[in-house]
């Protein structure tokens, strides 16, 4: 049964709207286990990450719009992306993201 959580994960960007940052490097800034009623597991996160990473598991969910916001090339080996996930409806992508954590534990 997943936890109850409420929307306070999203934030607000004046030129974006609602979501979350996040980077290649350090991926989202939010937990998206428990965004989606998840308790991590080392089973959960195998099976999750083994399967995608944290933008292709985002672009699997329709409620949602990755914006790349900046990106820094400056040093080699340190270079890094950075994102501004919009979320248009909250509740359709927790549902989204649980949807597609389930059929990742399922299809191992």
């Amino acid at each position: 049964k997943p936890k109850k959580l409420g929307f306070d994960f999203l934030e607000s960007n004046e030129e974006y709207g609602d979501g979350f940052s996040a980077s290649l490097m350090d991926g989202p800034s939010v937990d998206l286990f428990e965004i989606a009623g998840f308790e991590w597991t080392s089973e959960l996160n195998d099976a999750v990450w083994g399967n995608y990473n944290w933008k292709s598991l985002l672009e699997e969910c329709r409620s949602v719009e990755i914006i790349e916001t900046d990106r820094h090339d400056h040093v080699p080996g340190m270079s890094d992306v950075f994102f501004w996930v919009a979320i248009d409806d909250a509740k359709s992508f927790k549902k989204e993201l649980r949807k597609v954590i389930l059929a990742a534990i399922k299809g191992q």
